[in-house]
């Protein structure tokens, strides 16, 4: 018999989540081992030595509680939390099946701002792990936890690293993800990465993940190079408050300034933004794009 996601895990969504996570959204471990972990090394119920608490199971036919405690496979592993609230994919396949070339993506290391030993771990990706989200916690944050933990034991498992395609990204289990608590459920920079661009007319800085939160990436363009730094914290933090289920609407107004910013429709660059929905920050005066960003600097950042 071959199982369905919905008859071993259920999933309950009882009422619309906090902040809604894309369709679109996955992570993927590069893994460096010829010998993939047991599935109840990556989740067990009581986090036997260091796995996740949750639950899992493969689906396959035949598949019996054996499987459990024996290496992964090609094939598809279904993961939940231990409430059964939150309910993951993992894909497992080859690098060559996945269409995935480490060494085309190593040679390119210091373009993409990847670490040389991180490169190395790309470099011996022998297979891939996809995991995706089935269904989640309305509450959103403990379900973002859960995948990002899946994610990351599974890259310590097999010496790999955490590919976040969305955020354009490679990621260390050892530094990833950022340990959360009540006060603070979730790390923007876990989720979230600033890019750059330096163009004839000033360099732009923009978000990188916003999308798996069906939410449009955020652009601010034509700065100087004195106003990139406090750009790329301004985003982080209205990323941030993206993620705690804040729109952001052409004519909305930041900055408690008359010198402040205003969201507008981005994208116009269709090279790098072509299919993908965007804002773009522009200064509400003239010439003001500078000054609106001093202003929340020294009003919100310690130096």
């Amino acid at each position: 018999m071959r199982y369905r996601l919905k008859d071993i895990f259920p999933g309950r969504r009882p009422q619309a989540p906090v902040l809604e996570i894309s369709r679109d959204t996955y992570l993927s471990v590069l893994a460096a081992t010829a010998v993939l972990p047991p599935l109840d090394r990556i989740v067990h119920k009581d986090g036997q030595d260091g796995a996740v608490r949750g639950l899992g199971v493969p689906l396959r036919e035949g598949a019996t509680k054996d499987d459990l405690s024996s290496p992964l496979e090609r094939g598809v592993y279904a993961l939940s939390t231990i409430d059964q609230k939150t309910v993951l994919k993992l894909r497992v396949v080859s690098k060559e099946e996945a269409g995935f070339d480490p060494e085309a993506v190593a040679e390119n290391a210091s373009r993409l701002g990847i670490a040389e030993e991180t490169a190395a771990k790309i470099r011996a990706t022998w297979s891939l792990l996809q995991v995706t989200v089935e269904s989640y916690d309305p509450r959103t944050y403990p379900a973002l936890d859960f995948f990002l933990q899946v994610a990351a034991r599974a890259a310590l498992l097999t010496q790999g690293v955490v590919a976040d395609p969305l955020a354009h990204r490679y990621l260390d289990p050892a530094t990833f993800p950022t340990a959360t608590g009540p006060d603070r459920p979730f790390h923007v920079t876990d989720h979230v990465s600033i890019g750059s661009r330096r163009k004839d007319a000033g360099t732009s800085v923009y978000t990188q993940g916003l999308l798996k939160f069906s939410r449009p990436e955020i652009e601010i363009t034509g700065l100087s190079d004195a106003s990139v730094g406090t750009a790329a914290l301004f985003l982080t933090s209205l990323a941030s408050t993206v993620m705690e289920g804040k729109s952001l609407d052409p004519g909305d107004r930041l900055i408690d300034s008359e010198e402040g910013l205003q969201v507008a429709v981005g994208g116009l660059d269709r090279g790098q933004w072509d299919g993908v929905p965007c804002l773009e920050l522009i200064p509400v005066r003239t010439g003001g794009l500078g000054a609106a960003l001093d202003k929340w600097r020294s009003d919100h950042v310690t130096d």
